[in-house]
């Protein structure tokens, strides 16, 4: 199992710490980036629209980790990514589909090395997000990808048209163990919780992932993953690409435009 990728001249951890809060505001953000780092998280992921940029950089300083053993991602807009991996600056991608990433590799001077997007697996039922066509294009390509809300999630209501839908770690038929539901399943046989095989399943596929959580047993939980076997990765792999696709961030609703179309690049300019 991974604890990093290689992107060339630097390397990303596997697993960073999500700061977005979503409706639940910022307050227990300082805490929770403190924590993370004195648990072995080396990766913190926050944005200038999550409010948060402040609250993470006085927890960065509270842990007392050396900042330069500290990759810190952050993002202008949501669909600009900067990276700052220890004495440089990189740039990426945040939320890019493969129709507007050809568009930026067509024009840009200079390639992005990331693209941050919401990735997870679908689970019985339930139709989640496994996005195995931008996988692909992306490693095609050299563009390392990040996996946002890993467990699936909730975000603020204006960006989440499934906002009724539950997560891969909240759905009621997960809290039931049959042979039919795999991921608590596969957990069991492997004596792990659902979401280190979640996590565990998207670092396997070479994604680095940054899960949210203030909880200091969650955090340790999350950064302790494990090698899945081959089958139990087909399994997951089947049951999300059968099942179906739900985006827990989708903001057409709230921009006026899909920036998920493969068939039309939104907004023309």
């Amino acid at each position: 199992m991974p604890k990093t990728f290689d992107l060339g001249s630097y390397v990303i951890p596997a697993v960073g710490l999500g700061t977005f809060q979503g409706d639940g505001g910022n307050s227990l953000v300082k805490a929770a980036v403190a924590k993370a780092l004195r648990n072995g998280y080396k990766h913190i992921d926050t944005a200038t629209a999550y409010g948060n940029e402040a609250e993470v950089g006085d927890g960065i300083r509270e842990s007392g980790v050396p900042r330069d053993e500290i990759f810190v991602t952050t993002k202008l807009y949501e669909l600009d990514l900067i990276l700052y991996p220890w004495t440089t600056l990189e740039t990426g991608l945040s939320n890019f589909n493969i129709l507007k990433t050809k568009h930026v590799l067509e024009t840009a001077r200079v390639r992005p090395a990331v693209n941050q997007v919401e990735l997870h697996p679908g689970i019985r039922r339930a139709r989640y997000l496994p996005q195995p066509e931008l996988l692909a294009f992306c490693a095609r390509e050299g563009i390392h990808v990040t996996a946002h809300q890993p467990l699936g999630g909730r975000p603020v209501a204006a960006v989440n048209l499934n906002a009724d839908r539950p997560g891969p770690l909240t759905d009621p038929e997960l809290q039931i163990l049959t042979e039919q539901n795999q991921i608590i399943s596969i957990a069991s046989s492997y004596n792990k919780s659902a979401a280190q095989v979640l996590l565990s399943w998207a670092v396997q596929r070479g994604t680095s992932v940054v899960p949210k959580t203030v909880q200091a047993a969650r955090m340790v939980e999350n950064i302790n993953l494990f090698t899945l076997r081959e089958e139990d990765i087909e399994k997951i792999n089947r049951t999300g690409e059968e099942k179906g696709t739900v985006r827990f961030l989708d903001p057409r609703n709230h921009i006026g435009f899909d920036i998920f179309d493969e068939e039309s690049d939104e907004p023309v300019m």
